[in-house]
């Protein structure tokens, strides 16, 4: 008998393809989605131009401000009452020269109820906002900031950055 490979994870069996809206705070899925949470079986319809959301689905604050030369990872979500969350990991510097991450910044952490399906990599450049870019607030391709969008079917162990 073979034993159950995937028991007890949480993952994605149809993809919602996320994009980011340039010129706005919303976001998009071109699909509807079946997720699996530790073995519980959803779907969740399509979005079109959804608004972010304005605190993290993590700790319930608002999201802490990127600041020139910084980078931050987005967890895009979706909890078993089928709302879509959006958690920030910590903020890390980058280089103001190369914009490489001095050190790579990590995901948050994870609700028991929400299953992950895409992340953005955050990140600005010395021409961003003096105050900070925040994703509830500032357009996703506002001047000096980079929205780097990556669909997953489950967590990597790290966030690609490049």
């Amino acid at each position: 008998m073979e034993p159950l490979v995937a028991a007890g994870g949480s993952y994605i069996t149809t993809h919602g393809v996320l994009t980011v809206d340039d010129g706005a705070t919303t976001f998009t899925t071109a699909n509807a989605m079946e997720l699996y949470n530790r073995g519980k079986y959803n779907t969740v319809s399509a979005q079109t131009n959804t608004a972010s959301p304005t605190v993290d689905g993590v700790t319930g604050l608002a999201f802490l401000p990127v600041l020139r030369d910084q980078v931050c990872v987005l967890l895009f979500c979706v909890d078993d009452a089928d709302a879509f969350t959006v958690s920030q990991g910590g903020i890390k510097d980058v280089d103001g020269d190369t914009d490489v991450a001095l050190i790579t910044p990590q995901f948050p952490a994870i609700p028991d109820d929400a299953v992950p399906f895409a992340y953005v990599v955050f990140q600005t450049d010395g021409t961003s906002l003096v105050a900070g870019e925040t994703p509830e607030s500032s357009n996703w391709n506002a001047a000096g900031l980079t929205s780097t969008v990556v669909n997953i079917s489950t967590l990597p162990d790290r966030p690609q950055l490049d």
